[in-house]
């Protein structure tokens, strides 16, 4: 063999060695796929990066949701700690804690087990086994307020609160102002034993004296710009539901001369069940209830006009069950709202004969609270569940809430 013909062999070679493979598929998408991971993990660094460097800036701000429970750091919680919302306008007392409807959840010190609390314009006023009056103001941050107190009621506005103190066998009713400082008492007077606050009626002091079984049997009405409550003890009644909104008292009393009044009202069956499972709507119907106690309105300040006010009533019958307080006038004061034998039961109070009522169904016997004008609110052995004026009952879930030891917190006045 030539030394020629071995170049050549060798030039061969070379050009076959440089010859391109075919296009794999399979090749190019392993290619595609790092490409993609290693961009990837360069944005995710920049990311990471730039967060640190907000967070620390205090520059970063997560935006609360409804229903999204913001994770907090470890360590004690601040009263202010924000966490899921209620889903209902109002706030709930759980044990001596408040969980209010715009996700805070503000301890409640210095009054033993809480056992009350109302939402007022100037924050909350709350009391408990301690005997002690207690305020929140808005932020959450403690009123100077420790006073004694053995029962207390808040005014339909918010605006003012009575409360009774027994020390050394003597009673005292003061009656104050909630402002944005605290309490500003206004005046005070002696009160005879067994009697306490029930209502605040316009600027007068609904008072209730207990009989010997322990229930109040009689009322009588103080009005603070007179001075000493001076008692004859006029008023009969089996409950009082409070300020009508319009300075008259609203409350539940026997027919006159212990007569059954007849107002022609159709019977109707009551409704049986309860909320639904699945928290849908449940539609309610009007319904009558057995004769018995009338509602009456009429003005405070003129508490021996009792017996003309049952006179005038028609409002007999509904099946309202007797109890303090257990129901209350609307925030815009067109309807009642009470416990009633099959639960809680709605009664116009814009006139009319008969009255127009509507009843919702309910497990367990607690006061209603109002929500708005057009729902209240009521705990039941169910649960939360929300009675509307629309016909509507529906079970109101809340994430984390217990079985008992909770219930909800009245909300008086403009907010």
């Amino acid at each position: 063999m030539t030394r020629l013909e071995d170049e050549l062999r060798a030039t061969f070679a070379a050009r076959t060695a440089e010859l391109p493979v075919l296009d794999d598929p399979a090749e190019r998408a392993i290619r595609r796929a790092s490409r993609i991971r290693r961009r990837q993990a360069i944005l995710i660094g920049v990311a990471v990066v730039l967060a640190v460097g907000l967070v620390g800036a205090g520059v970063l701000r997560v935006p609360w949701q409804r229903g999204v429970s913001v994770q907090m750091a470890a360590g004690e919680a601040s009263p202010l700690t924000v966490t899921t919302a209620l889903g209902i306008r109002l706030d709930l007392r759980v044990g001596n804690q408040l969980w209010t409807s715009d996700g805070r959840r503000l301890q409640l010190p210095g009054a033993g087990t809480v056992t009350w609390a109302y939402r007022v314009p100037a924050g909350w006023v709350y009391g408990g086994t301690a005997g002690t009056l207690r305020m929140l103001f808005t932020d959450g941050a403690p009123a100077d307020l420790d006073r004694p107190a053995d029962a207390a009621v808040v005014s339909a506005d918010g605006q003012r609160i009575a409360w009774s103190t027994a020390v050394k066998g003597a009673t005292t009713l003061a009656v104050g102002q909630l402002t944005n400082g605290g309490v500003d008492t206004v005046a005070a007077t002696k009160l005879p034993e067994q009697a306490q606050p029930v209502a605040i009626v316009g600027s007068d002091v609904m008072i209730a004296r207990s009989g010997d079984a322990g229930q109040a049997d009689s009322y009588d009405v103080w009005d603070p710009s007179t001075g000493a409550f001076t008692p004859d003890w006029p008023i009969k009644l089996a409950t009082v539901y409070g300020d009508a909104g319009d300075g008259r008292l609203l409350g539940l009393a026997e027919a006159v001369n212990g007569a059954e009044v007849d107002t022609g009202q159709a019977k109707e069956p009551a409704l049986a069940g309860g909320p639904a499972p699945d928290g849908s709507p449940v539609a309610l119907t009007p319904m009558r209830a057995p004769n018995g106690p009338c509602l009456i309105r009429y003005p405070a300040a003129e508490p021996k006009a009792l017996k003309q006010a049952m006179a005038d009533s028609v409002d007999c019958g509904l099946g309202l069950s007797p109890g303090i307080r257990e129901g209350s006038a609307s925030p815009d004061g067109q309807w009642l709202v009470a416990v009633a034998s099959v639960g809680v039961m709605f009664v116009s109070l814009s006139g009319g004969a008969p009255a127009a009522t509507r009843t919702c169904p309910i497990r367990g016997r607690s006061a209603p609270v109002w929500e708005d004008s057009r729902a209240v609110l009521v705990r039941t052995d169910d649960g939360l569940v929300r009675c509307g004026l629309d016909g509507t009952r529906r079970l109101i879930p809340v994430d984390g809430l217990p079985d008992s030891g909770w219930d909800l917190v009245p909300a008086l006045g403009n907010r």
